[in-house]
């Protein structure tokens, strides 16, 4: 009966390891896959470009904003998504998608953090996780950057032709 009881608490334990934090305080599978790199990775805003914006006057970055709404497809991001729904056709975005994504990065550059609104197919972004991170491409529809406010924060709509979990 003791030889059960033992064997019964070492499998709990070892069954819950993978549950525990380790140095960094979240359980391994709270964790974002190391792919989410929207600091670093070949992003339209990441650390490096949005760096470049920053730095933009305000006409600089109302040009360089208009010539992203004029490259079709040309807008990449990341962010982890919050929600997703659907949108009527008397909505006034729905001219951009079936489908809204509401995503954020965190920290980016200092205290800069980014919110998306991606449109899409309700195909796309249905099979998306909450709280998880996904990927994206497609057409700028506006961005708006609040640089006087502390922190401060950049709002982007993209039309996204391609929209993809990252799981790895």
């Amino acid at each position: 009966m003791h030889v059960l009881a033992r064997l019964g608490i070492a499998a709990l334990l070892l069954g819950s390891a993978s549950c525990l934090p380790d140095n960094d305080g979240n359980p391994e599978w709270l964790k974002l896959p190391k792919g989410y790199q929207p600091q670093n990775a070949d992003l339209t805003f990441n650390r490096v470009n949005l760096e470049r914006f920053n730095l933009m006057s305000e006409d600089e970055r109302s040009a360089f904003v208009e010539k992203m709404r004029q490259q079709a497809g040309s807008f990449r991001g990341q962010a982890v998504l919050k929600s997703g729904t659907g949108l009527g056709a008397g909505m006034d975005d729905s001219k951009y998608g079936d489908y809204e994504l509401q995503g954020s990065t965190q920290e980016i550059l200092y205290e800069i953090t980014i919110d998306y609104s991606v449109f899409t197919t309700p195909e796309l972004g249905r099979g998306l996780a909450p709280h998880r991170p996904f990927e994206f491409s497609g057409t700028v529809v506006d961005v708006h950057y609040q640089s006087e406010d502390k922190p401060r924060k950049l709002t982007v709509k993209v039309k996204a032709d391609d929209v993809r979990a990252i799981t790895k």
